[in-house]
């Protein structure tokens, strides 16, 4: 047995090894499904039994938009063939929106069915479904913008209907007219010879119509064609002008914004003052009324004119210094000679008692109107709008503010303090606009020292985090005054540190900038925040300046140096 295991643990075993093949890469077949096969939608309003059956076919077709253009073909011929049939106006007007859709459909040649529809815009007895027709052939004049000829024929249309006595088919004709008018569309009368001011002059009347959204849509209409690049005549100012004592509050709001473009279309042109002959630049007449604008009832008007202020660049320093003060200023009133009186008085035609002319001619109560070149609503105009108990009016006011105060440094320096007190507003936006604000406007004053300890008493305490930041990046660009001013701040940083370690690459950085823009602030503090003698750094800067002057040491000795001299001086 052992002789057995001895033979057969002396044999010797061959071993064969078969390698395997490398299984092979599967290969992959992508096969590209088709797309569900979805019927084509089909409006099939002849099924329809009544009124809301077709209503309910029409809402379902409309969720179904946009479809390709043959089945927008199929539909536009069903839609007008149900809309000659259809008797509810509720209807007409459903199927009318439906068309206004489809006519988008790429492709469709929309100026194929204005006849049809101006065919049944004239049957038609339904103001709201008048009104509607009006929008769909608006939607098909913007489809078409190179068809002066179709654009032509719907102006013409439209007005026509000017005269219609429902408020909504006049308004949208007015927004038909101000989106297509233009010298090739419009045809000019007999005595015009300008067509676009003819439009111009048509609009501004219905500026006077009895209805307030009838106003308000030819203002809109007025500025459309300014966006389409047509210029305004200086006769939209004056209506501009009156419509801002309007009793509702959409067409102040229009009015409020067609004077502003008319501000930058003519800012050097000459206006009369009324009761008065004084001319004054469009601009600082445009100016005071926007600034008039902040005493208005709505908050919507009053953020809006505090907004279009601070666009208004090239207004005059003394209109604009007027903005901050609630009193008028004596340089701002008309003065006129006693001569100049007289004159007045002899060319009014007054009686007189043979002493003195126009002694005893009755005199009524003077207007302030009458003695200033800018009505009294101006005065303190960013005052006002500064304490608007709306946040939205606030949060404009300090927009315009800053905008302005950029191009007049001037300006920037006198609103300064009243940037600085919106700090301690209770809104937190509001606050952080204010802080935005006055870093934009650094570059044109230094702050005092009570100026810093508002900022620095709430805001670096303040929880929220954005709110700290933009006081150190403000910080970062401020120019201080004393050297108080910026002690405070370095110890109100520190304290910041204390409260929100978080914040310490903020406030490493508003420390490094603090330092580079304050080089001579910062000597006094360098005792009392580094705790050390002054004669030490007296000896120790006289041992820089006195030193000869040799080439650079090598780092290895230059430290040996500084390590024996601060030895030797301790």
């Amino acid at each position: 047995m052992a002789a057995h295991l001895k033979k057969r643990a002396l044999a010797e075993f061959t071993r064969v090894i078969q390698e395997e093949k490398p299984p092979e890469p599967k290969r992959l077949r992508l096969i590209q499904k088709p797309p569900p096969s979805v019927p084509p939608v089909q409006l099939e309003l002849h099924t329809a039994a009544n009124s809301q059956e077709a209503l309910q076919s029409l809402v379902a077709f409309e969720q179904h938009l946009p479809v390709d253009l043959a089945t927008a073909e199929n539909a536009v011929r069903g839609l007008l063939d149900h809309f000659y049939k259809e008797k509810e106006s509720f209807v007409r007007v459903k199927v009318l929106l439906v068309l206004a859709q489809v006519v988008k459909t790429p492709g469709f040649n929309a100026a194929a069915i204005v006849d049809d529809l101006l065919n049944a815009f004239k049957r038609e007895v339904s103001h709201t479904v008048s009104s509607q027709v009006m929008n769909t052939l608006l939607v098909i004049g913007k489809l078409q913008p190179t068809d002066r000829k179709l654009h032509g024929q719907l102006i013409s249309v439209a007005n026509e209907k000017l005269q219609d006595t429902s408020h909504l088919v006049r308004c949208k004709c007015l927004e038909l007219i101000g989106a297509l008018a233009s010298c090739d569309s419009m045809s000019p009368v007999e005595g015009e010879s300008d067509s676009l001011l003819q439009v111009q002059k048509m609009l501004c009347s219905y500026t006077q119509d009895q209805d307030a959204r009838v106003r308000a849509s030819a203002l809109r209409a007025l500025a459309s064609l300014h966006e389409r690049g047509i210029l305004l005549d200086m006769y939209v100012y004056r209506q501009a002008g009156g419509a801002l004592t309007d009793d509702y509050e959409s067409v102040r709001l229009h009015a409020v914004k067609l004077l502003w473009v008319m501000a930058h279309l003519y800012p050097e042109s000459k206006v009369t003052l009324k009761k008065s002959k004084e001319k004054i630049r469009l601009v600082d007449d445009t100016f005071v009324k926007i600034c008039n604008m902040m005493n208005d009832l709505s908050w919507k008007v009053r953020a809006e004119a505090a907004g279009l202020l601070g666009s208004l660049h090239l207004v005059s320093p003394r209109f604009l210094e007027q903005t901050l003060d609630k009193k008028l200023m004596s340089n701002m009133r008309l003065k006129m000679s006693a001569h100049e009186r007289q004159k007045e008085h002899f060319q009014s035609g007054e009686w007189a008692s043979g002493n003195k002319w126009a002694d005893d001619a009755p005199r009524g109560e003077v207007d302030e109107d009458d003695v200033s070149l800018m009505s009294g609503g101006a005065c303190g105009a960013f005052v006002h709008g500064l304490e608007d108990e709306y946040l939205e009016v606030r949060n404009a006011a300090v927009d315009s503010l800053c905008e302005l105060a950029s191009h007049k440094p001037s300006f920037a320096n006198q609103s300064l303090d009243y940037l600085v007190d919106m700090f301690n507003d209770e809104i937190e936006s509001v606050r952080l606009n204010a802080i935005n604000s006055l870093r934009k406007m650094c570059q044109h004053f230094s702050l005092r020292e009570d100026q810093v300890e508002i900022i620095t008493s709430g805001l670096l305490k303040d929880f929220n985090h954005e709110i700290r930041e933009s006081v150190h990046n403000m910080f970062c660009c401020a120019t201080l005054a004393t050297t108080n001013g910026l002690r405070d701040i370095i110890f109100a940083l520190l304290d910041n540190l204390k409260r929100y370690p978080q914040d310490r690459a903020s406030i490493w950085k508003c420390m490094q900038h603090l330092g580079e823009h304050h080089p001579a602030l910062s000597l006094p503090l360098i005792p009392e925040l580094l705790s050390v003698y002054v004669f030490i750094l007296v000896y120790l800067s006289c041992q820089v300046y006195a030193a000869p002057r040799r080439a650079p040491p090598s780092p290895l000795s230059a430290s040996n140096t500084r390590t024996s001299q601060c030895s030797h001086v301790l």
